[in-house]
């Protein structure tokens, strides 16, 4: 497979796995569902090509920290989808719950890549 092609593999595997989980979650709106599959496009592409570029000893490094600010962004995306605008630092339950569905929903699609990819 090519890099292109994987990286296409990996982005559409990334989709077709946290979206469902938003939606079993909860998160049924078609705006949060389409916003939830284009930052996952989004995200999912800037991981793995910065993990393509990268040294073969720097991935299990990077990993770890590139998926953590995968969450984050992702968490702050959709967050602003969810609630609207509110202050940056302002942690409260329904956002608290959307970033452990985020979490849990990146965590089922890195695993699902490491058994099928």
């Amino acid at each position: 497979m090519t890099v292109l092609g994987g990286l296409a593999a990996t982005a559409a595997l990334a989709v077709a796995v946290e979206v469902p989980v938003m939606a079993l979650a909860g998160y049924r709106r078609a705006v949060f569902l389409a916003v939830c599959a284009l930052v996952n496009l989004g995200s999912n592409l800037a991981l793995n090509l910065t993990l393509t570029l990268a040294p073969g000893t720097w991935r299990t490094v990077l990993l770890p920290m590139l998926e953590a600010a995968v969450v984050v962004v992702e968490w702050a995306v959709l967050r602003l989808v969810v609630d609207g605008p509110r202050p940056p630092l302002a942690i409260y339950r329904p956002s608290a719950r959307l970033a452990v569905v985020v979490l849990v929903a990146n965590l089922t699609s890195l695993a699902v890549g490491f058994v099928l990819l």
